[in-house]
Formats: C-alpha cells, structure tokens, sequence
C-alpha cells in the first residue's frame, strides 16, 4: 500500500470514505509468458475504537466503490439528457432616400433536439 486518506464522500454528503492506492508489479520468470489477468479482492474488518470524551462508533459498512486501472473501459453512472438547442439569425437593414425610408428585415428560425450522455469512465 503506497497511502491511505482518510476523508468524506464529499463536502456535503459526510459519509466518511477512505482512499487506498496500491502498486503493484509483476513480473513474470518464464520466457514468452505474459499475465492475463490478475484478480484483486480486500476484505474489511470493523473494529470499534473508543476514544475518550467521543461517542461510540457506529458500524460501518465497509465495500470497495472501484478498481482503477480498469483492463476493459469500463462507463458508469451513465445519464441521458435531451438539449434542445434553438438558433435565430435576424438581419435587418434600412435604406434612406429622398423619398422616404425603406427598412426591411430577414429572420430565420432553427431548432434542434439531441441526446448527450454523461458518465464517469474509467
């Protein structure tokens, strides 16, 4: 293990969350043989810890949210949102003469609607 942080979810959900970064190396003795895959699991035990003037600890539920580097592109939270999006172009013009004034102007109207996907990847 190269480091631990210890923090929050984030700044307004206070769920408390840990950052674990592992490296690894492997290398592999055998001329002409290369690793595949290679499988990686944690197993998390919950101890209390009771600290004077604190409350007790609740338990804590305790899983891994992700791996990176994924071997595969791997999208997640994937959400969908239809942008419409509307483009007006007016074009006005005026022409003065001795006789009087001549104003004319020129619009077109276009709109279309898409859908754009978000998603975390990894």
């Amino acid at each position: 293990m190269i480091t631990c942080v210890h923090s929050k979810m984030s700044y307004l959900d206070l769920i408390p969350a840990s950052l674990l970064i592992f490296k690894y190396h492997f290398s592999c003795t055998k001329k002409n043989y290369v690793f595949n895959a290679v499988n990686t699991s944690f197993k998390f035990n919950y101890e209390p810890i009771n600290k004077p003037n604190k409350a007790p600890p609740s338990n804590a539920l305790l899983n891994v949210i992700a791996f990176v580097p994924f071997r595969l592109i791997e999208r997640f939270d994937i959400l969908a949102f239809k942008i419409r999006r509307k483009l007006v172009v007016e074009v006005k013009a005026g022409l003065n003469l001795l006789i009087g004034t001549i104003n004319s102007s020129v619009s077109t109207e276009n709109e279309e609607t898409y859908k754009q996907k978000y998603f975390g990847e990894g």
